[in-house]
């Protein structure tokens, strides 16, 4: 069970500094880090997916406004 609530601790960015535990500061930073990194990178490898997705919809917006012409 302390081991659970240690870990999750270790995740939260808020807790240890209000709490004063210096031991899980260099560990928060660490996990913090990582975080910042994955996000970077998925957020990389979705971008060409959203422009793609961004010019089919354009495309077939334009093809359903034209069959709503009379």
């Amino acid at each position: 069970m302390f081991r659970s609530a240690a870990t999750k601790i270790a995740h939260n960015s808020t807790i240890p500094a209000l709490a004063g535990n210096q031991d899980l500061r260099p560990l928060q930073d660490l996990i913090t880090a990582e975080k910042a990194v994955i996000i970077s990178s998925v957020i990389a490898a979705i971008r060409p997916q959203r422009t793609d997705a961004c010019a089919a919809c354009s495309d077939w917006l334009q093809i359903f406004q034209r069959q709503q012409r009379p």
